[in-house]
């Protein structure tokens, strides 16, 4: 009441909020009622009917603001979703490379290289063309700022021999060369490891922010104003976009979680349908409007059951299908089910893969995806091997083969 108090200035309105609010509740939160609904968020949606009749009425069609808000949510989810593992993904790829030598050893290998000229000369002796010997190798002194140069030289802690072919040099202990470059080229290895903890710490963060995206509510991601993603050419948070698309009172109610992502339930009467929430959401947003949620999330198994009992055909061989709960469900013990699905995936593969990148990513039977997609797909292993997003074990990459 004190979110919605300042907009309720007419007694009028407050009885006809109140009336409208019981009779809703004896439909909508009555006995035969869809489980999960609860009386505050009844009372938010009466609220925005009464001062925004319109748009409640889009509501029924999928067409009000509070949809556009929901869809700005769906797409944020799949957006950061996709964006966290790819920042893992990068995070765990630069410590597995030489990246992260090459990085420290470039300036340590530009001081030797100034300072190994003029010591050359210091002893008397003619600097033209020298060179390095290490591990009885000759080494230009270019080599020096190559990450596997001091990879090899922290190894071993061998010396080096500085000279001009066929005349007398210098010769340099471990010591002598982490001298003339300085303290830091003595904690190089210590400056890697700790580049690989920073980087394996990222990576934990992103996998953390995916789990956490993958999980949250409208509201809860409306309050990670951090989580942006590109709109019309700028990065925007879920609050800001949300804010750009409803009034005030309807952006208070959706960033408090008093309107939610089953606001449309609270709409019309499925007195007696035997269906839980998440199923009639995935129902209304997806399966009706032929639309693909790749990471909607049902509450139980037994609501695929009852999405596919309520929709039959217009779920298996529509885009709602594309769903990675879906497909965990039905390839272990159905996947004759997915049949018009998986022709389709073939079908777009050379032009939109993004389900089976997504699948890829976080599906729990990968290799039977792609099992299934072998005898339809001969390029099937050339896509794993070019461009899937993950690297797939051995076994699941000798599937048919």
């Amino acid at each position: 009441m004190n979110l919605v108090g300042g907009h309720l200035t007419d007694m009028r309105l407050i009885r006809n909020i109140r009336n409208e609010f019981e009779i809703y509740r004896a439909s909508v939160l009555g006995e035969k009622g869809l489980k999960g609904l609860t009386a505050d968020r009844l009372f938010a949606m009466m609220v925005y009917k009464n001062l925004h009749l319109e748009d409640f009425e889009a509501i029924r069609l999928g067409t009000s603001k509070i949809d556009e808000a929901y869809r700005a949510f769906r797409d944020m989810v799949t957006y950061q979703t996709v964006h966290q593992a790819a920042v893992s993904k990068d995070a765990l790829d630069r410590v597995a490379s030489n990246a992260l030598w090459d990085k420290h050893a470039k300036a340590a290998g530009e001081r030797l290289q100034q300072v190994l000229p003029v010591l050359y000369r210091a002893t008397g002796r003619v600097s033209r063309r020298t060179v390095l010997y290490f591990q009885s190798k000759e080494h230009a002194l270019s080599d020096l700022t190559s990450g596997d140069f001091w990879r090899s030289l922290h190894a071993t802690r061998q010396g080096l021999h500085f000279a001009h072919p066929g005349y007398p040099g210098v010769d340099l202990s471990f010591d002598d060369v982490i001298a003339l470059v300085g303290d830091g080229a003595a904690a190089l290895d210590d400056a890697v490891e700790a580049d690989v903890a920073r980087l394996q710490r990222a990576s934990r963060a992103a996998l953390a922010n995916k789990d956490f995206v993958a999980k949250a509510t409208m509201a809860q991601l409306m309050a990670r104003t951090d989580l942006v993603m590109p709109t019309n050419g700028v990065d925007r948070n879920l609050d800001g976009i949300v804010t750009g698309l409803v009034s005030s009172l309807a952006h208070d109610l959706l960033a408090k979680g008093h309107i939610d992502q089953n606001f449309t339930l609270y709409c019309s009467d499925y007195h007696g349908v035997a269906i839980s929430v998440s199923a009639m959401n995935f129902i209304l947003h997806c399966v009706q409007t032929d639309r693909a949620d790749h990471r909607f999330r049902f509450d139980e198994p037994a609501s695929i059951d009852a999405v596919e009992t309520e929709m039959g055909a217009r779920f298996l061989d529509g885009e709602s299908v594309f769903n990675i709960e879906v497909f965990d469900y039905y390839l272990p013990a159905h996947p004759e089910r997915l049949d018009t699905a998986l022709d389709k995936l073939v079908v777009r593969a050379g032009t939109d893969a993004s389900f089976i990148d997504a699948y890829l990513t976080d599906g729990a039977s990968r290799d039977l995806l792609v099992s299934q997609l072998a005898p339809r797909w001969k390029g099937v292993f050339v896509y794993l091997v070019d461009n899937a997003p993950i690297a797939l074990a051995a076994g699941e990459c000798q599937v048919n083969g």
